[in-house]
């Protein structure tokens, strides 16, 4: 193994540790785009299935924010956004929980240990995004909790060896404005990345309107937003041996939060940031290491104001109340190359976390999260062509017990054309800031936090075969996939001595099902992908499917590109019914067809001109993308109110690259 390579292995595999392994894109920005494509491979090799949606794929989309690409072309992942773009979404892995997904940032984790709920889904404007990277199945040996059913990592834009750039402008007819701009700039060995969105609409009015009560009519109905994003990347090589990244990204957001009773102007003003330093280096032929330090905070002011009887007052329930965390941690790793080719991960991650929150009464908290961990990649003689990779993470927590967890993955090639991968393991979750802190002194009858409360624990397998069979036009790839995974110890609500408290409980969730995934090329301009998941989620002892995770769901998409000048998409989603356990019953919902429809073309010198009209919602579709049940104003009786998506509009888009 030469030099070159093997530190191009020991960068990419810390990027799997901070970002997310993947079976067909390298993980960071390698140096050396050559060596990035070679590696993709062997990145993907030991049995985890991975799906990387690139650059040109969320261009063509059309997509505003990170939720719509994810929404509409990522295999297996059901997102579903409560009110559009850059909104809270529930989520779905594999038939999974939403908390058993986690979330990364140019593999910095946005799911804080306090505040799980939180995403970067409601922050990042498409145009920051170079790729997204998903890797399924239970992931705490690289992440930690949350993990339980695969990590998401969101990757910034990329670094350049010329001087080019885009500026661009949209509109829509949600009342919608985008304007975006990124240089790239390489100087004496010194790589620049800046890069800026901003993205603002009035919205739509998320709710039937036989659902709004009086009391949320006076200050209008529409759901918007205001975000602006900025940042910056800084990357310097040392010879051949090192290389040092530095990343700082700010989010501005002012995200409406809309209600069907109760409201007059409801509102989440916040700022974070990002910021991540990197030194990668190999010392000799066996032995290379990575170290990264991240910082990130989450600042939100929340202002809620209800409307009153006297049509000139207003109610203040919440004026500009503090919620938010703090994460800064470090992780160091290192491999090593055995004279027989087997190799060694190992390393050591350190996480600090302090949160608060105002509305739920959650006082300042702060908690450190130690953990080792280490994998080991032997070499097989009697099947030199089999990728096996055996590793485990021991983890302690100032607020919880300690944790062990382990996996085996593996793959093998049934013949030059198909293969056989799968992985067994473990994984946790520990219980966030709520859960351990809650104590809403207002509201008596709200579950109360427990500083006793463990972590949720899993076991799972996953199963995968795939290949690919030739076709005139180009190869027809494919993969049936099986999963099953059981989380148990189950964080609940339960009384204890006359007050509502989460427990752990003695329950467990099961999950069961299949994935099928196939990408065809019918031409040299025409291209077809279709994926569809089934899951059985239950309780334990129970029949019903758990809520907000559908039973079945199905997505595709259909390419047409004339050789880069000009192109068309039509992506199409389907769900299955869903499920949610209210206070008048278990309600259903879901069953819904969705269709977007993109198309661009490119013009002037060097086709620099980009122009791109998207239809999104063809059908016009009326669907509920969660339920609540809120109070009716005068009987003050529950009554059911649907979420909705996003309703038909246009989208025009205009980019310029330099």
């Amino acid at each position: 193994m030469t030099k070159k390579k093997l530190a191009a292995l020991a960068i990419a595999l810390a990027a799997g540790v901070e970002g997310v392994q993947a079976d067909t894109t390298a993980l960071e920005p390698i140096l050396v785009e050559a060596v990035e494509e070679q590696l993709s491979g062997e990145l993907g090799r030991f049995g985890n299935r991975v799906e990387v949606i690139d650059r040109e794929q969320i261009r063509r989309s059309g997509a505003v924010d990170a939720a719509q690409a994810i929404q509409m072309l990522v295999p297996g992942l059901y997102i579903a956004p409560k009110h559009g773009r850059f909104d809270y979404v529930q989520a779905s892995l594999q038939g999974s929980r939403s908390t058993d997904v986690l979330w990364l940032v140019d593999g910095v984790r946005i799911s804080n240990r306090l505040f799980g709920g939180t995403s970067p889904l409601d922050s990042i404007p498409a145009h920051m995004i170079e790729r997204i990277e998903v890797l399924k199945g239970g992931q705490s040996l690289f992440y930690g909790t949350d993990a339980l059913a695969g990590a998401v990592n969101i990757v910034t834009r990329s670094f350049a060896r010329e001087t080019d750039g885009e500026l661009g402008f949209g509109f829509g007819t949600l009342g919608e404005r985008q304007v975006s701009g990124l240089v790239r700039e390489e100087i004496d060995g010194h790589r620049f990345v800046l890069f800026a969105s901003h993205a603002e609409a009035t919205g739509f009015t998320p709710y039937r309107d036989k659902h709004i009560e009086p009391s949320a009519r006076a200050g209008g109905t529409r759901r918007g937003y205001d975000v602006t994003s900025m940042g910056g990347k800084y990357q310097r090589q040392f010879g051949r041996d090192a290389r040092l990244n530095l990343s700082v990204i700010r989010n501005d957001a002012a995200v409406d939060f809309a209600r069907a009773t109760d409201n007059f102007h409801t509102v989440n003003d916040r700022v974070e940031h990002i910021v991540t330093l990197g030194w990668d280096q190999y010392l000799s032929d066996r032995f290379a290491y990575f170290v990264k330090a991240y910082y990130h905070d989450w600042d939100t002011e929340y202002t809620r104001l209800y409307n009153t009887e006297e049509p000139d007052e207003l109610e203040v329930r919440n004026d500009r109340d503090p919620w938010g965390y703090e994460d800064y941690g470090l992780n160091a790793m290192g491999r090593w190359f055995f004279d027989r080719g087997d190799e060694l991960v190992f390393g050591v991650d350190v996480q600090r976390y302090r949160g608060e929150d105002a509305v739920a009464n959650i006082a300042t908290a702060t908690e450190t999260v130690y953990a080792l961990f280490g994998q080991y990649r032997p070499h097989l003689n009697f099947a030199p062509r089999t990728a096996l990779a055996i590793g485990a993470r021991y983890s302690y927590a100032d607020m919880a017990t300690s944790n062990l967890v382990g996996s085996v993955t593996i793959q093998h090639p049934l013949s030059n054309n198909q293969y056989l991968r799968g992985g067994v393991g473990t994984a946790f979750r520990l219980p966030d800031a709520n859960q351990l802190y809650a104590n809403d002194v207002n509201d008596p009858d709200r579950t109360r936090g427990n500083r006793e409360l463990g972590a949720e624990e899993s076991v799972y397998a996953e199963l995968g075969w795939g290949g690919t069979t030739p076709f005139p036009a180009g190869p027809l790839r494919w993969e049936f996939i099986g999963f099953a995974r059981e989380v148990r110890d189950l964080i609940g609500r339960q009384e204890v001595d006359g007050v509502n408290m989460f427990v752990n409980l003695d329950d467990a969730v099961r999950s069961v099902g299949g994935e099928f995934i196939l990408s065809l090329t019918l031409s040299r301009s025409w291209s077809l992908n279709i994926n569809a998941t089934v899951s059985q989620t239950e309780r334990r002892g129970t029949s019903e499917q758990i809520d907000a995770v559908p039973r079945y769901f199905a997505k595709s998409r259909l390419d047409y590109d004339a050789g880069g000048r000009y192109g068309a998409a039509l992506s199409a989603l389907y769900v299955g019914p869903v499920w949610a356990e209210t206070d008048i019953g278990r309600l259903r919902y879901g069953e819904h067809l969705i269709a977007d429809l993109t198309g661009y073309y490119r013009f002037g010198p060097g086709l620099r001109h980009r122009l791109a009209l998207r239809l999104e919602n063809i059908g016009d579709a009326t669907y509920a993308s969660s339920v609540t049940t809120p109070k009716r104003d005068v009987t003050e009786e529950h009554y059911r109110v649907d979420n909705l998506g996003t309703p038909r509009n246009f989208q025009l888009n205009y980019m310029y690259r330099f």
